[in-house]
């Protein structure tokens, strides 16, 4: 394959953030519907956007609230995580170097907000990476559609089929995959969906997400 560019998903991607996602959201949605019914949701929204999710589960749990306030909790917690305490994953760094050192432009596709994803991406020295970040909250929808990468390859002036899409969403990598993407999808042994899940849908699968990976291996896998 020709890749001309690559684009990537943020959490649990280049940042290792879902766990603190997964804490983060129950915590504030218990406090509105319970713990079963905010667990719950928390695990069929992590591919939504917050102002999609948090609507279907406004009205999925028929409460009087403004989805907004929600949001508003829920976005100053994480965003404080963000900047303190959310790492970069174990060689993501190394990886976008080699990226950067062989001249393909970069771009992050995100389903969390983006002032959320710039904060984390700055706490960690990564921004700088980046020529363009396409997120939900600048009106593209959830990884249930192409958008934010179609958006990505047409703004490079490249065919889908020269854009890579790395993510850690099985689901994410189908939709990008299914719209003409090649595709990389990292798992790790805490993943939701085992290795060969995500071998029967990625171009390439990686089993301990970055650690000792090359941009060559990658290419040539392709």
């Amino acid at each position: 394959m020709d890749i001309k560019a690559i684009v990537f998903d943020c959490d649990d991607t280049l940042l290792d953030s879902m766990g603190m996602w997964r804490s983060v959201l129950p915590e504030v949605l218990s406090a509105y519907a319970g713990e079963e019914a905010a667990r719950a949701h928390q695990a069929r929204a992590e591919t939504m956007g917050a102002d999609e999710g948090l609507a279907m589960f406004v009205r999925e749990n028929g409460l009087d609230v403004d989805p907004a306030r929600i949001k508003a909790e829920v976005m100053e917690r994480a965003h404080w995580h963000y900047a303190n305490d959310v790492p970069a994953i174990p060689g993501a760094r190394d990886f976008l170097e080699q990226v950067r050192g062989a001249g393909l432009p970069m771009a992050v596709a995100s389903c969390s907000e983006l002032p959320e994803v710039e904060c984390g991406l700055g706490a960690n020295g990564l921004r700088g990476f980046f020529d363009r970040i396409y997120s939900v909250s600048m009106g593209y929808p959830s990884k249930s559609e192409p958008g934010m990468w179609l958006a990505a390859a047409a703004d490079l002036g490249l065919d889908p089929s020269q854009v890579l899409v790395v993510d850690d969403s099985l689901h994410a990598v189908t939709v990008a995959h299914g719209a003409g993407f090649p595709t990389l999808g990292l798992t790790w042994p805490t993943s939701r969906h085992g290795l060969g899940d995500m071998e029967a849908v990625a171009d390439v699968a990686l089993p301990e997400g970055w650690r000792g990976v090359t941009l060559q291996e990658v290419l040539e896998a392709l």
